[in-house]
């Protein structure tokens, strides 16, 4: 499980007319801001910004879906865990947008 960002990156690198950032994006999405998580990187790594808003939607997505281990959690259970992770784990601000996009979403009743 913890070699699919980097087996995905390798399958996209070896698939024409893939843009570098998807690439990119692919091998880092479960970088975390901290720069725990996996794949290992350096210290002094510098996670794309694309990168970072894909590791938020992604844990998101996680959260919020069912899944064979888990049952899908509510918005504001998700946004809960969001917040906790904010700082630490997620860009602090990137995930404060997020939650305001998802609690300001124009096809909400």
């Amino acid at each position: 499980m913890k070699q699919h960002p980097t087996e995905g990156a390798k399958r996209l690198l070896d698939s024409p007319g893939v843009p570098q950032l998807a690439i990119l994006t692919a091998f880092e999405h479960h970088i975390r801001y901290d720069l725990s998580g996996y794949p290992t990187v350096h210290n002094q790594w510098s996670q794309h910004l694309c990168s970072q808003m894909t590791t938020i939607s992604d844990i998101y997505d996680a959260v919020r879906t069912k899944r064979p281990y888990s049952a899908p959690q509510p918005p504001e259970k998700c946004a809960a865990i969001l917040q906790k992770m904010a700082g630490r784990e997620i860009h602090p601000q990137l995930a404060a947008n997020f939650l305001y996009l998802l609690e300001n979403r124009q096809d909400q009743p």
